[in-house]
């Protein structure tokens, strides 16, 4: 088991019980853990659109703000806000890209896990990616 989700190295202390496919519930348990990350990374997926949506829309209030109030100042503020927000908007919209293919991995770790589970497919053959 890592000791964290960025570090290398690994705990000889403690093992996790979805490390190695070890006992009869392994895929029972690893199933249940997949539906478990699912449900999660939708509500996250729904919380990133959302925000990626409302920074889209404070973009446009920002940009009519300065259309209408801004005669004095130089219009390279509106510029330089403008691509804070589509910088900030172009990141977010990469984060909730990369939650979508989460999402599908965990659907074919499901699919997977589903088939062991009804006897369709060998528990020890292969990985669940299919690589």
């Amino acid at each position: 088991m890592l000791i964290s989700k960025k570090s290398l190295r690994e705990s000889k202390l403690f093992r996790s019980r979805f490390s190695a496919g070890e006992g009869t519930d392994f895929a029972l348990r690893q199933y249940h853990r997949c539906q478990e990350e699912l449900s999660s990374a939708l509500v996250q997926l729904a919380l990133q659109m959302a925000f990626v949506l409302l920074l889209a829309l404070f973009g446009r209030a920002m940009w009519h703000l300065f259309i209408r109030h801004g005669q004095g100042v130089s219009p390279w503020f509106r510029y330089l806000c403008l691509a804070g927000i589509i910088f900030m908007v172009g990141s977010a919209a990469y984060r909730t890209a990369r939650k979508v293919k989460q999402i599908l991995v965990l659907r074919g770790e499901i699919r997977h896990y589903r088939q062991v589970l009804r006897g369709e497919g060998t528990p020890g053959g292969g990985t669940v990616n299919g690589s």
